[in-house]
């Protein structure tokens, strides 16, 4: 069986828990590229930077917040599998 190889992807969306019925997630997810982990002394670290990052909405509700989410990706002989590794809330108003 081949080393694992661990990758880095962040996800931003927006949320607001009072939108609609249930509340939740809106508009369009953004999702980086892949970027390779690298370990060294029993920490991880990312090499790569991303460009600044624009995110535009008309959605003017006081109560919503952009969603930035952390995803651990594990390559296995060409199969992926994407766990969480945490995600903040970020007030955008």
């Amino acid at each position: 069986m081949s080393s694992a190889k661990y990758f880095l992807e962040f996800y931003v969306t927006l949320y607001n828990k009072d939108l609609g019925e249930f509340g939740g997630f809106y508009g369009r997810t953004y999702r980086s590229q892949v970027m390779p982990l690298r370990e060294s002394g029993g920490t991880w670290s990312c090499t790569e930077k991303e460009d600044t990052l624009y995110f535009h909405t008309n959605y003017l509700e006081k109560t919503s917040f952009m969603v930035i989410e952390c995803v651990l990706v594990r390559d296995i002989g060409g199969i992926r599998s994407y766990s969480s590794g945490g995600y903040a809330l970020c007030d955008i108003f």
